[in-house]
């Protein structure tokens, strides 16, 4: 009730000035919420979600107060870093600049500069080795004095650690879009970065632990491919969730080349004698081959439980296709062996007008503005992949704006980096009608993540329970979706030998002689090892016995023989 009747005083106070007539350039702020257009006598388009106080003219100390705070026409510099998805993460952040820029006008004026190379595809590497000598430039020669400047990288987290370092030194507020490495959740190093883009480890993590605790499984076998393209930090990440609570857990762990068929037997072999719910950590491509063999294994029945995590639930080139369709020989066998498989991810788009809409615009914009994208470059990343990114520019842009404008409409200094980038923390944001993320007490994005399952009346992954980071539950719940997991005992029908085992049927022979074929050389290697060294330490022992001063043989014990002079008779 107080704070309704301080607020309606504040309006008739407001009001009451405006009324009463104003300079057209001079007010303070008040507050943040009543909304106007055009107030009073003024007639000052005000900026919306905000409550002036106008002062009228005539008293010089209130005049030149007035004065001091005026935010009339503030300019905005925005430094944008695209190194990879141009083709449509250029297009997302000039309609985000439009947008804001169609809101905030007059008052707010948004100047973008986008650096980066305006081709479709993945330049992370050369990006990063450039970053440093283009920011210092652009801050000392090329940015304009009377505007206040904000970086907003969008991807590629080795140069993000380039610019964060110098936007500290600068207090310069850096709000990323995307760039998801360990390191970049480190705000004691990073004291004025934000960034929206989600944990891929962390958070993914903590979901992890949620899943098995919601179905309470304790033995767990983690199998991370060696592949250096295999995402390390899960790797670490997901075992280390348990390791902490290890009076609860029991955790396996070892490393395979995944990439060899006779090796991924050799891990599912290995694996199923530790434990019944293995974690593969893995390309999809490279899951989906191993769940082939474990198909053919009998290991896919109920009895087991196969794990893995994705960044995103569509393609991608580093971590591949969450899905058993590949349209291969291998088809088949592998929508079979799915039906034993959960995924962690994030959600997709939700997909509405305002999403639509947007992604009409993008698409518009990059046709005019010809950037090309070769889909079966080396260096390419998949179009579903960029459409992501280009929503999360695009949500960036749109949160800093909207706390530029709350900034200034409290009072307060933008030339503050580190104090705009804690200005950010715990707060909500919604755009694009898209489920609301919150950046949390670290500066970091939480979210919705999802579990996905084969569903049997889709014939496809879809997901089946969520897990919300958003507001703090930290627990799994039923996904809105309506999808369960049904599973399927359909066991392997084929003969159980190597060649049905291996994909590419290089080997044959039974399981037990693959085995004995995989490790007798290692068993000869250590029993020659082991016959060397006792070899060797009998030879050093038999010496220094036979050196020591203490060794008397029979030739040291017997007396001395005397001389005896020849008889010349």
């Amino acid at each position: 009730m107080q704070a309704l009747l301080l607020f309606l005083t504040a309006a008739v106070c407001c009001i009451s000035a405006i009324d009463a007539g104003c300079c057209t350039e001079s007010f303070v702020y008040c507050g943040k919420t009543l909304e106007h257009e055009r107030t009073g006598k003024c007639n000052v388009p005000l900026i919306a979600n905000a409550l002036y106080k106008c002062v009228e003219k005539g008293d010089p100390v209130l005049q030149k107060q007035c004065d001091d705070h005026c935010k009339n026409n503030v300019n905005i510099s925005i430094l944008s870093l695209v190194a990879y998805g141009a083709e449509n993460i250029i297009p997302a952040l000039q309609v985000a600049a439009k947008d804001s820029n169609d809101v905030y006008a007059p008052f707010l004026h948004f100047h973008q500069t986008i650096h980066g190379r305006r081709k479709g595809g993945d330049y992370c590497e050369s990006f990063t080795a450039a970053i440093s000598q283009y920011l210092g430039k652009f801050y000392y020669t090329e940015r304009s004095a009377k505007s206040y400047l904000l970086i907003l990288p969008t991807g590629c987290s080795s140069a993000i650690n380039y610019a964060a370092d110098m936007a500290r030194e600068w207090n310069v507020p850096i709000i990323s879009s995307a760039g998801s490495g360990s390191e970049l959740r480190d705000k004691q190093r990073y004291p004025s970065l934000v960034c929206i883009l989600p944990s891929k480890t962390e958070e993914y993590a903590a979901a992890f632990l949620e899943l098995l605790r919601w179905y309470n499984w304790r033995q767990i076998v983690f199998v991370c491919d060696e592949d250096k393209t295999t995402d390390q930090a899960a790797c670490h990440n997901f075992p280390a969730v348990l390791w902490r609570q290890m009076d609860y857990y029991s955790v396996y762990e070892f490393t395979e080349d995944l990439q060899q068929a006779d090796r991924r037997v050799a891990a599912l072999v290995r694996a199923r004698t530790r434990g019944r719910v293995i974690v593969i950590l893995a390309h999809m491509d490279v899951v989906r081959l191993t769940l082939v063999a474990a198909y053919r294994m009998g290991m896919t029945t109920d009895k087991f439980v196969f794990i893995t995590s994705l960044w995103y639930n569509s393609s991608n080139p580093i971590l591949g296709l969450p899905h058993w369709y590949r349209n291969d020989s291998l088809d088949q066998d592998a929508k079979l062996a799915y039906q034993a498989l959960l995924i962690i991810t994030m959600p997709g788009l939700t997909k509405n007008d305002p999403l639509l809409d947007f992604i009409d615009a993008v698409n518009q914009r990059s046709l005019q503005q010809n950037i090309t994208f070769d889909t079966s470059a080396s260096n390419a990343k998949s179009a579903e992949e960029t459409k992501i990114y280009a929503v999360y520019a695009y949500v960036t842009f749109r949160s800093a704006a909207q706390m530029i404008n709350e900034s200034l409409a409290n009072g307060q200094d933008l030339s503050d980096g580190i104090g705009f980038a804690h200005r950010m923390y715990n707060r909500s944001f919604t755009w694009l009608e898209q489920a609301p993320f919150k950046v949390n007490d670290n500066g970091d994005r939480d979210g919705v993540y999802a579990v996905l399952a084969f569903d049997a009346h889709s014939q496809n992954m879809e997901e089946i329970l969520r897990y919300d980071a958003l507001n703090g539950w930290d627990e799994l719940y039923q996904s809105p979706s309506g999808h369960v997991w049904i599973r399927n005992a359909t066991v392997w029908s084929g003969t159980f030998d190597s060649c049905s085992l291996l994909d590419d049927q290089q080997q044959c022979g039974t399981d037990d002689d693959f085995i004995l074929a995989e490790v007798l050389p290692s068993i000869l290697l250590t029993v020659t090892a082991g016959i060397f060294v006792v070899h060797q330490c009998r030879k050093r022992h038999n010496w220094e016995w036979k050196t020591s001063q203490w060794n008397l043989s029979a030739i040291h014990l017997q007396p001395p023989c005397s001389k005896r002079k020849r008889s010349t008779q």
